[in-house]
Formats: structure tokens, C-alpha cells, sequence
């Protein structure tokens, strides 16, 4: 139910700050720029009806994604997007809630509502082997000395991440970059754990799925992982992908991973979208790739954390979790300490978003309206490779509802 109604006026600040009534209570946000979510290469992958891959660099959607917590509320945290109006979820000590448009566009209302399980079914993570595989032998066999300086746990780490989107996913949403990246608001809670999720790339597949996408959750894991070594590793620099997928696996599984992986080639997980509420299913995505960094199913009462459930319960809370348990936080630090994970220390290139757009880069960036590459490699009809503006008559140059240089129609 609608609990109240605020007005956003629309700003790209680096800090801002919210006061609303909620509850019958004034509460005030304080929020600060998500600056470690998209990386300076971050990419976003198309394929024309032909099955041509078309690759583009956004350059403005890093302006709009922030988190912070409630003044004098120590149980709080905010998870924003002012990306298109005011959305997202943020949980008081009492209560949790989520905050949307009423209608489309920047500017009006926007409703705060209780987040509530609209659904009695259980959904659980597919993962039932609680040891490392014998098959994925260490990463490195370089011994680490103790005394050599911080531990890897209090050391900052970074997972670079691609997300990818399988064809009933993108028939369902007709927005899929910002659904997507509303999942991202979630892996939020792997900062205490000094770790961010950089995401490097987004891939759709808007023609057909790129590998068989089938119910065995099992199955659909080892295809996609497959796909991830012998084509996305060869065009994308990444350290973690995943595959949100809008198939329902069978069972009550929603989700598979493997386990202590992350930096090798089985560094992958499967999510299905089975909440309509984006920010329930970055949950699930934070729990798989969990998995990924050692951690296993929280199966004892000491595995205890702040609030009513933890990331990594086996079965999965809609009550949505926002820290880890002890017990993982334990799993973590033998997995980079036996494993050593190399690639998590490397710092990626964040965006600068003040770096000057070039025409003929063949990246779409801030006051262009395509960008084809040079002259001599331009092969789009669409867009004039010398101003990077469309052609006569063109309506679009690129993406899932471009069709010959028209927006296709939604039917």
C-alpha cells in the first residue's frame, strides 16, 4: 500500500540529501554518489535481428545511482537511482520500503511503499555442495606470507562484473538497462567486506539466447559458463559474469553458482528474475556470487548477523538481507587466503565522467547521437561518421528497438 507521496526535484549531485514523511514520521536522507559502480571501459552489447553484435559506451548513466542511510537511524540503509525519477529501497529499524515514480519522466510525485511479500512461494539457491571442488585447483600457488601487510580480507577488492540479460528477459522488460542495474543497488552490501562490484559490461542477447537456456538450472549453469570462456572472455576483460534469465528453473531454485571460483574460468552464476521487484533479485545475484568468493549456505543458528535474515541462507528471504553472516565473512577470508584471487586486487579504470567525448571512437558518449567508428569503418546507414549525428529521416542508429535506423513499434 502507498504509504506517502514526495516530490523529487531532479538533480545529479554528489551528495544529496531527502527529508520526507514516512509512517507518520520525518526522516531524512543522506545519500552520496555510487562512484565504484561502472568502470571507464563499461560497455553495453546489442544484436541486430541478424545476429550482429553492436557495441556501445554509454557515457551518462554512471551520473545516477547513490546509497547512504537515515539520520539517527543506525539499522537504516539507502539504496537510490535518480535515473529515471526517484526509485529504489531503502529499510528503517521498523520497517522496509521502496519509492517510485506515480508516472513516467523526472519530475512529480513519487510513492513510498512497504515492501511486502506479495508471494508464499519459497525460492531457494540451487547449490548443495558445501566443499571447494578438487576439479578447480588453486588459482595461484604463490605462497602469501601473514606478515607481508593487511590481510586480503582488509585489503579493498574489486569484482568486475558483466551482467547478461537472455532473450525472454529482454521480452519482458521493455527498460532492461535500468532494470538491470536496479539489481546492481544490492551488492552494496559487499562494502563492509572492503570488496566493490564494478560493473564493466552489460551484454543482451535482444535477437536469441546465445547458448540453450533450459529449466535443469544445472545445466543452463555449464552452457553459460561454457559460452563465457569460448566468446565473452575473448571480447570483454572481466573477472565475473552472470546471467539474469527470465526462464523459471525447476523447482523452487532460483538461483546456481559455483563455489570459491572467482578468478577462473568457472567464475559464473545463473539468477532467474522471479520478482518483479528488481531490488529482490540483486539479492539473489549478491547470494550467488557469494558462492563465486567461498562463502557457503549459512546452516547453523551461529552463523548470525544485523537483521532478520542473512545473504547466505540457503533459502532465499523475500525479508530482503542486507549483511553477511559471520560464518561468511569467515568463508571469505579462507577462500582468499588458500585461493588467492589475484584479480581482485586489481583497481579498475573508474569513470571519469568529465572526459571529453571524440567523434569516431566508435563509442556513444555525452552530446553525440551515434557513433560509428571513422569514415573509412563506418558501415552504419544511420549515422554520419564525420558530425556523429543520425542521417536524414533516421530516428536511431543502434540498440535492441532499432530496426533499419526506425524505433520499432512496440506491438
Amino acid at each position: 500500500s502507498t504509504d506517502s507521496i514526495v516530490n523529487y526535484p531532479y538533480k545529479v549531485l554528489e551528495t544529496m540529501k531527502y527529508a520526507m514523511r514516512v509512517g507518520g514520521k520525518d526522516i531524512e536522507m543522506h545519500l552520496e554518489k555510487n562512484s565504484k559502480l561502472l568502470t571507464n571501459d563499461y560497455s553495453e552489447t546489442y544484436y541486430t535481428e541478424d545476429g550482429k553484435p553492436v557495441t556501445s559506451t554509454p557515457q551518462d548513466v554512471d551520473h545516477c545511482y547513490y546509497h547512504g542511510t537515515i539520520v539517527n537511524d543506525s539499522e537504516s540503509t539507502v539504496s537510490m537511482s535518480t535515473c529515471d525519477g526517484l526509485r529504489g529501497y531503502f529499510r528503517t529499524a521498523a520497517q522496509r520500503y521502496l519509492i517510485e515514480p506515480l508516472s513516467g519522466g523526472d519530475d512529480g510525485d513519487h510513492a513510498v511503499l512497504k515492501y511486502e511479500d506479495q508471494s508464499s512461494k519459497p525460492v531457494v539457491c540451487g547449490v548443495t555442495n558445501t566443499s571447494w571442488n578438487a576439479d578447480y585447483p588453486p588459482i595461484t600457488s604463490k605462497s602469501r606470507s601473514r606478515a607481508s601487510g593487511p590481510s586480503l580480507l582488509q585489503q579493498q577488492k574489486y569484482v568486475e562484473l558483466v551482467l547478461v540479460a537472455d532473450n525472454r528477459e529482454v521480452r519482458t522488460y521493455r527498460q532492461i538497462e535500468s532494470h538491470l542495474t536496479m539489481q546492481l543497488i544490492c551488492l552494496q552490501v559487499y562494502k563492509p567486506l572492503n570488496t566493490f562490484i564494478a560493473l564493466v559490461g552489460l551484454e543482451v542477447w535482444s535477437d536469441n539466447d546465445k547458448i540453450s537456456v533450459t529449466a535443469p538450472a544445472g545445466a543452463t549453469l555449464d552452457a553459460f559458463t561454457k559460452w563465457r570462456n569460448s566468446d565473452l572472455a575473448n571480447t570483454k576483460r572481466h573477472d565475473n559474469a552472470h546471467l539474469i534469465s527470465g526462464i523459471d528453473f525447476e523447482g523452487s531454485t532460483v538461483g546456481l553458482a559455483f563455489i570459491g571460483t572467482l578468478c577462473s574460468d568457472h567464475s559464473a552464476g545463473i539468477v532467474q528474475d522471479h520478482n518483479p521487484r528488481a531490488i529482490a533479485v540483486g539479492a539473489t545475484l549478491a547470494h550467488e556470487m557469494g558462492h563465486n568468493l567461498g562463502m557457503n549456505h549459512d546452516d547453523s543458528s551461529a552463523c548470525a548477523c544485523s537483521g532478520n535474515s542473512c545473504i547466505m541462507a540457503g533459502a532465499l528471504s523475500y525479508d530482503i538481507p542486507k549483511s553477511f553472516s559471520s560464518c561468511s565473512s569467515v568463508n571469505y577470508d579462507q577462500f582468499l587466503n588458500n585461493r588467492n584471487p589475484e584479480c581482485l586486487l586489481d583497481k579498475p579504470d573508474y569513470r571519469n565522467v568529465e572526459s571529453t567525448p571524440v567523434c569516431g571512437n566508435g563509442f556513444l558518449e555525452i552530446g553525440e547521437q551515434c557513433d560509428c567508428g571513422s569514415l573509412e569503418e563506418c558501415t552504419n546507414p544511420c549515422c554520419n561518421a564525420t558530425s556523429c549525428t543520425l542521417t536524414k529521416d533516421s530516428e536511431c542508429a543502434a540498440g535492441a528497438c532499432c530496426d533499419n535506423c526506425k524505433v520499432r513499434a512496440i506491438v
